[in-house]
């Protein structure tokens, strides 16, 4: 018979370092996999943005370099979460990248779109917003989403943009904050419930246990007496009847 230990999933750890129950190991997966599914479709926006603003950017090429950086970092993002959740310095170069990028980049928005909820740098810098909120320490996780969204609203701020817009980038960062906060709290809500369930599972495997313990005694004492009952004594009845004969003493022997 398996013990109740040999039947559960093996140890794993979560985006911290800290050992997960399968839980969180779930969360954590499925939250790799949506960060991964964002970065695509942020990779895939930068590109339809390129093409249908293609004369901007054939007017000037080298505007080009911040798509590039994007679509290129994107990539690489996605192809390390599909392979394994971020650890947080990973999460920090991350956030760096984008803060970096939003601040400088901006230039590089047509200006009909520039500090727009549509243009591809505020969308590229929503889905990067996933990240530090899901797996970053909670000590750092809303200061490096802050951290993407002040370069988003210093660098709009440093280069003109349409008065024309329905929008204004002072708007958009607001709601690069409210995203940010929304990320933030929907993750402490879904570790919180996925850290109770870890919990109630630990319980229940400590009972199992406990029971399995119990029953491997009971099992154990039954064996000794059925060892009992079908040598020592029978071995003892021989002695008695026989008063020690040469065939009972090797059979003394081989119970022994």
């Amino acid at each position: 018979m398996r013990s109740p230990r040999s039947l559960a999933p093996p140890a794993s750890w979560d985006v911290t370092g800290a050992a997960a129950g399968p839980a969180m190991t779930v969360l954590v997966s499925v939250a790799a996999r949506i960060a991964a599914a964002l970065r695509l479709i942020g990779i895939g926006y930068v590109v339809l943005q390129v093409i249908i603003w293609h004369s901007f950017y054939t007017a000037s090429p080298w505007l080009l370099w911040a798509p590039a950086v994007t679509a290129g970092w994107g990539a690489l993002a996605v192809w390390y979460l599909r392979r394994r959740p971020l650890r947080w310095p990973l999460v920090c170069l991350d956030s760096a990248v984008y803060a970096g990028l939003a601040f400088t980049a901006s230039g590089c928005v047509p200006l009909a779109m520039r500090g727009q909820p549509g243009d591809w740098l505020f969308l590229v810098v929503t889905t990067q917003l996933f990240v530090p909120a899901w797996f970053a320490p909670a000590v750092l996780s809303m200061p490096l989403g802050l951290l993407s969204v002040a370069g988003y609203a210093a660098g709009n701020a440093s280069v003109p943009f349409s008065r024309d817009a329905a929008g204004s980038p002072a708007a958009s960062s607001v709601l690069l904050f409210a995203v940010a906060a929304v990320h933030w709290s929907a993750h402490r809500m879904l570790s919180r419930r996925a850290s109770r369930a870890d919990a109630a599972l630990a319980v229940a495997q400590a009972q199992a246990r406990e029971q399995y313990v119990i029953l491997s005694r009971n099992l154990e004492r039954r064996e000794q007496d059925r060892l009992l009952h079908d040598t020592v004594l029978n071995t003892l009845t021989a002695i008695a009847r026989s008063g020690g004969a040469g065939d009972v003493t090797a059979r003394c022997r081989h119970d022994i």
